[in-house]
């Protein structure tokens, strides 16, 4: 996905070179976390330099325990950032099940490199995890039958 670092573009023009300044975009957090019940988690992601131009990002999921499409809304997930601003957030939608587990679930998050445009690269925390946690109790049923005396 991405390369953690990667040296300014130079432009040439009419003979001058000029040096482009290179954005470097990562996750505000290493590690998110939301309640079941929340309804979405919201991931930030940060430039080190604000653009001139709005710029349109990828962001894809991987599953660790939890299951996209049933625990959360799958990606990709496309986010922009609006010329001049360093952060922007995207939301992801958390399924509730009310299903009682004993485990919490989690997935990654991950800047898709090769589809950032020409000066913006990964930085260092181009991966984030999304811990989703348990709202239910789970309940154990006990099912008693009489002893057939026939």
């Amino acid at each position: 996905y991405c390369m953690a670092s990667k040296e300014g573009i130079s432009v040439e023009s009419n003979r001058a070179a000029v040096m482009v300044q290179t954005i470097t975009v990562t996750f505000n957090q290493s590690l998110y976390s939301v309640n079941e019940n929340n309804g979405t988690v919201q991931p930030v992601l940060i430039f080190s330099n604000p653009a001139s131009t709005d710029i349109t990002l990828q962001v894809k999921n991987n599953d660790l325990e939890s299951r996209g499409g049933v625990d959360y809304a799958s990606g990709p997930y496309n986010v922009t950032f609006p010329a001049g601003v360093t952060s922007a957030s995207f939301g992801i939608a958390i399924t509730d099940d009310d299903i009682g587990n004993f485990n919490n679930k989690s997935f990654q998050l991950v800047i898709v490199g090769d589809a950032l445009p020409d000066g913006v690269v990964c930085g260092a925390s181009h991966r984030s995890t999304v811990v989703i946690l348990e709202d239910d109790i789970p309940t154990a049923s006990v099912i008693v039958t009489a002893p057939n005396t026939q």
